[in-house]
């Protein structure tokens, strides 16, 4: 059982963009759902991430309840899912509060499923957070339902609502039934793509045109901020969304966020950082470039996994291996879990990788 307490602590920002126009009609599939009694529709979509909040909470600045359903295509098996929920769970414990965690054993007709509830915040708010992770149709799911107090110093009422309702809304998260099919999920209204700038007049036949691979766009800060808004990503702070277009290798929005002011070692709000992400996404291209721009490459997740020990299960991006390597980062960290990038890259048999490791110190 959740326990009430008094929470008044600091956390990474949760930013999320405003409602895309356009969104689809209440009879279109997945538009609406029903939640613990409470009707909920469609605000916005991107990379997987579906958000909903109840009629009159069009306004995702200033919501006060949240559903949200985050797809994770790469997590297909039990391990997978189970692999997927202590990231989860160990970003939430390294960013909030983690009240109570709970797991549903597998059954001969289920893969087992896991939960958590969390309090996040900042100063200007505090968030309880209800998770629930299970595969639906061979894919990993992570559905959330979240509820916001506003306000300076709200731990009373936030402590006094958890009371109340902190196991019913478990009982009622882990019993729902209502999830839309992921195909009516695909189906909602994305964020629109980020387009690439209009292309300068071509050089003169004679001068020899010198494209560059992962080119920047030639941005100001302002017009940045306004290309995201256009986009449908009007709070260019949000790190989620940042964060996010790093793991589905989305190097636009990445060149977009940093330009419009993005620190690039900004955390979701699970406290996940683009660089590792990008890494954990296998688009090494959009790490590099994060490299490039200052990325710390020693910051690790929750679990303790850091991008040289994701790093080194990929044989062939030895450049980027030796680039993180140059950094300086400890070669024999070891992740909550026990293991090191000597011990992954031998796994793996990436021969180059454990030379390049051994002539960097590392030992286990």
């Amino acid at each position: 059982m959740i326990k009430t307490m008094t929470l008044l602590f600091a956390c990474s920002v949760v930013a999320t963009a405003a409602a895309e126009p356009g969104q689809p009609s209440a009879a279109s599939p997945g538009a609406t759902l029903s939640f613990n009694g409470t009707a909920y529709f469609h605000r916005w979509s991107s990379q997987g991430q579906n958000e909903y909040t109840p009629q009159g909470e069009d306004d995702l600045s200033a919501w006060k309840s949240m559903v949200t359903i985050n797809v994770h295509d790469w997590a297909r098996t039990g391990d997978q899912l189970a692999d997927l929920a202590n990231r989860v769970l160990g970003n939430y414990q390294a960013t909030g509060k983690v009240l109570r965690t709970d797991s549903r054993p597998r059954t001969k007709d289920h893969e087992a499923e896991h939960f958590a509830a969390v309090i996040l915040g900042q100063p200007t708010f505090l968030e309880a957070v209800f998770a629930r992770v299970l595969l639906v149709d061979g894919h990993g799911v992570v559905v959330v339902y979240s509820k916001r107090f506003y306000g300076a110093a709200v731990g009373n009422e936030m402590s006094a609502w958890l009371g109340k309702n902190g196991e019913p809304m478990e009982k009622a998260l882990m019993a729902w039934t209502g999830l839309p099919s992921l195909a009516a999920l695909a189906a909602l209204p994305q964020a629109k793509p980020a387009v690439a700038a209009a292309a300068p007049p071509p050089p003169p036949p004679t001068t020899p045109a010198t494209p560059r691979a992962g080119a920047e766009l030639a941005l100001s800060k302002s017009e940045a901020v306004a290309r995201l808004k256009s986009l449908g990503y009007p709070r260019p702070t949000d790190a989620d969304q940042f964060v996010g277009a790093a793991l589905q290798g989305r190097s636009d929005l990445v060149a977009l966020f940093l330009a419009a002011g993005m620190p690039v070692d900004t955390p979701n709000r699970l406290g996940d950082h683009a660089f590792l992400m990008s890494i954990s996404g296998g688009f090494i291209e959009v790490a590099e470039e994060l490299l490039k721009k200052g990325a710390d490459p020693s910051l690790a997740d929750g679990n303790g996994i850091t991008p040289l020990i994701e790093l080194s299960k990929y044989c062939d991006e030895t450049a980027l291996f030796a680039a993180v390597l140059a950094k300086g980062v400890d070669v024999n960290v070891r992740s909550r879990g026990g293991q090191t990038a000597l011990k992954e890259a031998t796994a793996h048999d990436c021969t180059e990788m454990v030379r390049l490791l051994k002539k960097a110190g590392a030992v286990r």
